[in-house]
């Protein structure tokens, strides 16, 4: 089902679904110890802080506000108030784990592309959430996995070759798990593809 944030963002619960379920698979193989959470006020550092126990946490969000609220319910980790297109991807530590949570599609695309390169060079994994419409294949920079439902994309991505067979191993179990327990049309699962 799609839905919208306070934001105005629009949602697929499914691709929340989907996206915990594969980081929680992820976790169990301890191949998440370090995480960042830029935009979309937190939503999955909020989500995940519980079932990523001993995970070191760090995040941005633009909004002075609602980073006060979410340092109301941060359980670990740094918060910070910046733009993520003025924070550079060197000024964070090594990281298991980067979330874009609806933020590259208010860039332009070679600016967008740019910081998911940026993260993909320094990070195992990177998490992208936005509308597919702007993730097309043609601007993939790394193989991943992907669930695209109505306007929204939820897409893994990885340069490193033993993390990209792991994403093909959990793509081989989640969505089906997710198409039995709601069933919908609708949702289209990508295969690892090509970089």
């Amino acid at each position: 089902m799609l839905s919208t944030l306070a934001s105005g963002r629009i949602v697929s619960e499914e691709g929340t679904l989907y996206a915990v379920l594969m980081l929680d698979k992820l976790h169990e193989a301890r191949a998440i110890a370090r995480a960042f959470d830029a935009g979309a006020e937190g939503r999955y550092r909020a989500l995940l802080a519980d079932r990523l126990k001993g995970t070191e946490w760090f995040g941005i969000e633009i909004w002075a506000s609602a980073l006060a609220e979410l340092r109301l319910v941060s359980r670990n980790g740094r918060l910070s108030c910046t733009d993520l297109r003025v924070m550079a991807a060197a000024d964070l530590p090594p990281l298991d784990l980067v979330i874009l949570d609806h933020l590259l599609d208010r860039m332009e695309e070679t600016e967008a592309r740019a910081l998911v390169l940026a993260h993909l060079a320094r990070s195992a994994l990177v998490l992208v959430l936005m509308p597919s419409a702007r993730m097309g294949e043609r601007w993939l920079p790394a193989r991943g996995v992907s669930l695209v439902h109505g306007s929204v994309g939820v897409h893994f991505l990885s340069g490193d070759e033993e993390r990209q067979a792991h994403l093909a191993r959990l793509q081989g179990i989640i969505p089906p798990l997710i198409q039995r327990t709601l069933p919908d049309d609708s949702l289209r699962w990508t295969a690892p593809s090509p970089a």
